[in-house]
């Protein structure tokens, strides 16, 4: 397998961290004395985020960024700030260092360019490293400038350089592809520069007549989007739009059907066992869809349920469940359909007209930051005779004007700016066309999709990797060539699969650029 460069997260990569430290700034250049160890554990190890470059299971290369001051620089020149432009987002980067006997490979190269893409993704102002005075030609090609005088002493003199974010996008263009980097994660998404721009806004007090007046545009652009009657717009996840689901649930007298075709649709089921739903499951096997004849089967020949609760989006297996025929088998069967949209909001068109309940959120499709939720739905949500906890009553939202708790005023200003990117449709043409494509692309390359194209969402592929190949090694390895695929939860690597997620904008370029590398390394 190729070197991959991956950010450290196993205790034997941290352990060869330590060795490797100890043989460069030890061994090679006296910065610190010997110990009997012979590991260097550095003194901000804790807050530094290390990129290690890997032949295999073996560290051949590493490098640390650490974006809290005081820098190390920081007590080599008193005067730092003055080298920086005022108010600059500032990261150190230290520590890099290759295995001698591979520095004449790719390993400094690929260390590098991750670098940087590293330092981009995380929108830093200005990038600061000390380069050993004999090396610093070697920075420059990268786009690194000296400032400042040298520092250090004999035997290990340093150049203050910095790069700085026009340099950085600049050599995103110059630098071989694998210093981009693609994000087709399912969350967090590459936001639009409107959305960016919002959430840098000033702050406001959720009180203020600002935004009460953003948060009402909020709700009006939500349900013009979907038809639904009401929403409410709370700060959390998902996961606590779908507690409060469950939630409301629980005032119902009737028992309840839970429909689970993957990972999500059992996290409806664990929901509802938290609030001890009165529930039955019925269950299809991953990668099909929903099958709305046999659940107007159960609901007709069994009777009594009051209600039934399904993902649209299985995100899990990308599977688009079909809720026109859902509805019309719960409305037959007299029980209401509840649904959760996390994945399908924004990426599909959602019609909630009949739904009583519906959870979603201001990432994933409709492209804002991840940290507001909101919950759709059909009736005026009164208060139950049973009382609920407070942050989860959907009845203390309604009766408040939707601002009964502390919210976030630049959460909710980059919700508002990724709500206009995506009205008009045009977001979706797009979409659709370039999810064709990809599928395409991907049968081309016989590399399988789990959900076949007349049921799937275009927005998730779910690939399942050749048995020979680890869907964890192959995602380490696509990431550390700037591909950012979802591969680390558990669900994906118990089943060696992994994901394309298209919730963003993706140009074409990086599109085909992704998937050219991921056929390389799932061949």
């Amino acid at each position: 397998m190729p070197l991959q460069v991956k950010i450290a997260d196993r205790a034997g990569e941290f352990e060869q961290i330590g060795k490797l430290n100890y043989r460069t700034f030890v061994e090679e250049i006296p910065q610190h004395h010997p110990n009997e160890e012979q590991c260097l554990i550095d003194k901000f190890h804790g807050e530094n985020l290390y990129l290690v470059c890997l032949d295999g299971e073996s560290v051949v290369g590493m490098v640390a960024l650490r974006d809290r001051r005081p820098f190390s620089l920081d007590a080599k020149l008193p005067d730092l700030d003055a080298y920086l432009p005022p108010g600059a987002r500032a990261v150190e980067i230290r520590l890099l260092s290759v295995l001698p006997e591979r520095r004449r490979g790719p390993a400094f190269g690929l260390l590098m360019k991750a670098l940087l893409a590293r330092c981009l993704e995380m929108d830093y102002d200005v990038g600061l490293i000390s380069g050993r005075l004999e090396n610093a030609g070697l920075y420059a090609k990268f786009g690194f400038r000296p400032f400042g005088p040298k520092v250090g002493s004999d035997g290990a003199w340093y150049q203050p350089m910095r790069i700085d974010k026009a340099t950085l996008n600049g050599k995103l263009g110059v630098l071989p592809a694998a210093a981009r980097t693609v994000n087709l994660l399912p969350g967090p998404v590459a936001h639009a520069p409107s959305v960016r721009a919002a959430l840098a806004g000033p702050v406001e007090s959720h009180r203020s007549a600002a935004y009460a007046e953003r948060l009402a545009r909020v709700k009006s652009m939500l349900l013009s989007m979907t038809g639904a009657a009401n929403v409410q717009v709370l700060m959390g996840t998902g996961t606590m739009a779908n507690d409060v689901v469950a939630a409301r649930l629980s005032l119902r007298p009737g028992r309840g059907l839970i429909l689970s075709n993957g990972e999500f649709g059992e996290r409806l089921v664990r929901h509802a066992e938290g609030f001890s739903l009165r529930h039955e499951v019925l269950r299809q096997p991953w990668g099909e869809a929903l099958d709305p004849g046999r659940v107007a089967q159960r609901l007709l020949k069994y009777g009594g349920f009051d209600w039934v609760w399904a993902v649209h989006c299985e995100t899990s297996t990308g599977v688009l469940n079909p809720v026109e025929a859902l509805r019309e088998a719960c409305f037959a069967g007299g029980a209401g359909l509840n649904l959760d949209c996390i994945s399908s909001l924004g990426t599909v068109p959602v019609d909630l007209s009949g739904i009583d309940l519906a959870s979603g959120v201001s990432g994933k499709g409709l492209g804002g930051f991840t940290g507001m939720a909101m919950v759709f739905h059909r009736l005026p949500a009164e208060r139950g005779e049973a009382p609920l906890p407070r942050y989860l009553d959907l009845a203390a939202y309604a009766s408040e004007g939707g601002l009964p708790y502390s919210g976030s005023s630049n959460l909710l200003a980059a919700l508002e700016a990724a709500l206009r990117d995506r009205r008009g449709g045009a977001f979706l043409r797009r979409l659709t066309d370039l999810s064709g494509k990809v599928r395409q692309r991907l049968e081309q390359e016989r590399i399988p999709v789990l959900a076949a194209a007349a049921s799937a969402s275009p927005a998730v592929f779910t690939l399942m990797a050749p048995s020979e190949i680890p869907s964890l090694d192959a995602g380490r390895a696509l990431e550390s060539q700037g591909i950012l695929l979802n591969y680390q939860s558990g669900y994906l690597a118990e089943r060696n699969w992994l994901q394309i997620c298209l919730m963003a904008d993706h140009p074409d370029a990086d599109v085909d650029f992704a998937l050219e590398r991921i056929a390389a390394v799932l061949r």
